[in-house]
C-alpha cells in the first residue's frame, strides 16, 4: 500500500513537472508564474517547490479562465438582451454588468462550477459561446432555393444587398472597425 502511494506521488510530481516545463518552453512562464523560469530551474527544484509552483500556476490559470468565461457569458447575455430589447449602448451595458460586484461574484461562481463539472469539455462550450458572441442576430438573411444554387451554394451573385454590420466591442478593441 505504501509503495503504491509512493509510485502515485512520483507520477503526480512528474506530471506537474512536465506541465511546468511545457509552460516555460511555450514562453508563458512570466504570465502564469510571475517569474521567467528556465527548464533547468524546474529540474533542480525539490518536490515541495514543484508542488508550490504548480499551485501558483493552477491559481493563475483558474483566475484567467474564470475572468474570460465570465466576460463571454456577460457578452452573450448583452447580445441576447439587445436582440430582445432596444439598448442604447451595449458596450456601456457590458461595462456595467462586468463591474457590478454581485454579478461578478455570481458569474465567477458559475464559471468555477462549469470548470469543475465540465473539465476539458469546457473548451467546446467556450468555443460555442465565443462564436455566438460574434454572430449578428439583428437581421437574418433569407435565401430562396433559386439563390441557394445546386449544392448548397450560398453565394447570392450580388443580387441582394446586405446591410452593413454593426461594429462590436471586439472589433473596436482590436482596431478592426468597419467604416
Amino acid at each position: 500500500m505504501f509503495q503504491e502511494s509512493l509510485v502515485a506521488n512520483d507520477e503526480n510530481l512528474k506530471t506537474k513537472r512536465d506541465r511546468l516545463l511545457s509552460l516555460i518552453i511555450s514562453g508563458k512562464s512570466r504570465m502564469f508564474l510571475g517569474h521567467q523560469y528556465s527548464p533547468e530551474d524546474i529540474e533542480k527544484m525539490k518536490p515541495q517547490d514543484i508542488d508550490a509552483l504548480y499551485v501558483k500556476y493552477e491559481n493563475a490559470l483558474g483566475a484567467k479562465m474564470t475572468r474570460n468565461l465570465g466576460k463571454t457569458i456577460i457578452n452573450l447575455y448583452t447580445k441576447a438582451a439587445s436582440h430582445l430589447f432596444t439598448i442604447d449602448c451595449t458596450d456601456a451595458l457590458n461595462c456595467d454588468l462586468e463591474s457590478n460586484p454581485v454579478i461578478a461574484n455570481a458569474v465567477g461562481s458559475l464559471s468555477c462550477w462549469l470548470y469543475f463539472y465540465m473539465g476539458n469539455y469546457l473548451a467546446s462550450l467556450m468555443a460555442g459561446l465565443i462564436t455566438t458572441d460574434h454572430i449578428s442576430f439583428n437581421e437574418r438573411k433569407k435565401i430562396s432555393p433559386e439563390e441557394n444554387g445546386p449544392r448548397g451554394d450560398t453565394s447570392n451573385n450580388g443580387d441582394q444587398t446586405e446591410e452593413p454590420r454593426q461594429n462590436t466591442g471586439w472589433e473596436k478593441a482590436c482596431g478592426m472597425e468597419q467604416k
